[in-house]
């Protein structure tokens, strides 16, 4: 009798045990995925590696966005090491997920309320939004349409292909005199100023009219041509 007591003790130690186990692991899990958007600053307190899991629950508390990911992503995906010292608002929070998101090799990209987190080479392939303007910065992708009015669209295309990121894609459109940029935030925010500087009317440039009085226009034209190439 005694020793079925024990054995009934005993038993209920260990269910009690692995209740509370279970427990503490809904808490944790619990806490991980709650959601509050901070109102002031706040710090980061990330463990030495983190993971992908990891990087996006962060992300998800401060920010109670919406993510989905392949789980053979997280598999693959490297590992960071966050060094952040003092405190970040909710912006500079976000701006610290996305390089974490490009040092992994990953880009988030918007679909509806939801952002997917992809390996950046295939991110230029998802449908984004085009935009008119170039962004403020950002790491995350983005789609412009830039149609210059004073230069070539192969020739600012070049220049362009010069400052694009290694998955950046730059497309002519001669027909439309027009180019569709895919790039990262920061990579196409730089792109304004190279665009604008490359893209302006010459100084001095115009068109005159000048009536010819004692020979023929296309006389002219040939004498004026070589001393104007």
């Amino acid at each position: 009798m005694r020793a079925r007591a024990l054995v009934i003790v005993m038993a209920m130690m260990v269910s009690g045990i692995g209740a509370a186990r279970a427990e503490t692991e809904e808490e944790d899990t619990a806490e991980r995925y709650s959601c509050g958007k901070p109102k002031g600053r706040f710090e980061v307190n990330l463990k030495d590696e983190v993971a992908l899991r990891d990087l996006v629950a962060w992300a998800m508390g401060f920010s109670c966005k919406r993510f989905v990911y392949a789980s053979s992503l997280a598999q693959r995906s490297a590992k960071l090491t966050m060094i952040t010292p003092g405190t970040l608002d909710a912006g500079e929070a976000w701006a610290v997920f996305e390089v974490g998101l490009e040092a992994m090799g990953l880009a988030a990209v918007p679909k509806g309320s939801v952002l997917e987190i992809v390996e950046s080479a295939q991110a230029k392939d998802a449908a984004l939004k085009i935009r008119k303007s170039f962004p403020d910065g950002g790491g995350g992708l983005v789609r412009v349409l830039v149609k210059p009015k004073h230069i070539g669209v192969e020739e600012l295309r070049a220049a362009i292909e010069v400052v694009k990121s290694r998955n950046g894609v730059v497309t002519a459109l001669p027909q439309l005199r027009a180019l569709l940029i895919t790039d990262d935030g920061r990579h196409v925010a730089a792109m304004k100023t190279l665009v604008q500087d490359l893209d302006r009317e010459l100084a001095g440039a115009g068109l005159w009219v000048i009536p010819v009085e004692h020979r023929s226009a296309p006389a002219l034209i040939e004498v004026l041509a070589p001393l104007l190439s």
